[in-house]
């Protein structure tokens, strides 16, 4: 695999001396930061791209803001990132995939809670999921 040859060289050295070296060769690249270091990066701050939101989960929070800005005026955050599931329904039901005969769960909705892609509502959830730290509804 490409990544036995590669990772003996790239361990040799920092990231941020591979960084220089990458750039310094024309190459475009950047540091894959963790969460609490964007916050401390110095073009984020310059920027002033991190922004208070309040979650109704979490309270008020602080997160990044959009990368692109329109002239001098950086476009603010309006609402918190949806919970997970938080639009489910409201998707689902706009796909159509929310009801099938006689008010039960469409197939294409019973195949996608199969599949993990969505849990559904509690009242389509099946059993086995209750008691393994998924709420009962």
């Amino acid at each position: 695999m490409l990544t036995d040859v590669l990772m003996p060289v790239t361990r040799q050295k920092t990231s941020a001396e591979w960084i220089t070296i990458l750039n310094d060769a024309g190459v475009p690249c950047g540091p894959i930061y963790r969460i609490d270091e964007s916050f401390a990066d110095p073009q984020v701050q310059h920027l002033k791209m991190a922004q208070p939101v309040k979650s109704p989960v979490l309270g008020d929070i602080t997160i990044l803001g959009h990368p692109v800005s329109h002239g001098t005026e950086r476009l603010s955050i309006r609402t918190p990132a949806p919970e997970l599931g938080q639009d489910n329904e409201a998707i689902l039901s706009s796909l159509r995939l929310l009801e099938g005969p006689a008010g039960g769960p469409g197939e294409a909705r019973r195949d996608l809670v199969t599949w993990g892609a969505t849990r559904g509502p509690a009242r389509y959830r099946k059993r086995r999921e209750i008691g393994r730290g998924h709420e009962s509804g």
